[in-house]
């Protein structure tokens, strides 16, 4: 089948819209994980106030792994809290399970 350049310009046309579409979709949504992670770590340090603000990114980082499987989520577990004070860890745990806390 022989397409005439009218076709071919309306095909791109919808595939470059459909890829701004997206990319307008994931800005939205990495704006919407950023204010959460504001969030998140606005409480943890709200709720540890010994804890080292300079250690969340590396703390972040060791988080992320390609691939997410059971070894690896234990691999990476506890791989950057030795320098967290143990009571640091105590008062995360005893604050409790209620609503937004930590």
């Amino acid at each position: 089948m022989d397409y005439s350049r009218d076709d071919i310009d309306g095909l791109l046309n919808d595939q470059f819209r459909d890829v701004a579409n997206d990319s307008s979709s994931l800005k939205e949504e990495m704006n919407e994980t950023r204010e959460e992670m504001r969030h998140l770590f606005s409480q943890l340090l709200q709720n540890n106030p010994r804890l080292n603000v300079q250690d969340i990114p590396g703390f972040v980082r060791s988080t992320l792994v390609s691939h997410v499987d059971e070894s690896n989520a234990q691999a990476v577990r506890g791989q950057n809290l030795p320098h967290f004070s143990r009571s640091t860890h105590d008062s995360v745990l005893q604050k409790g399970n209620g609503g937004d806390q930590i």
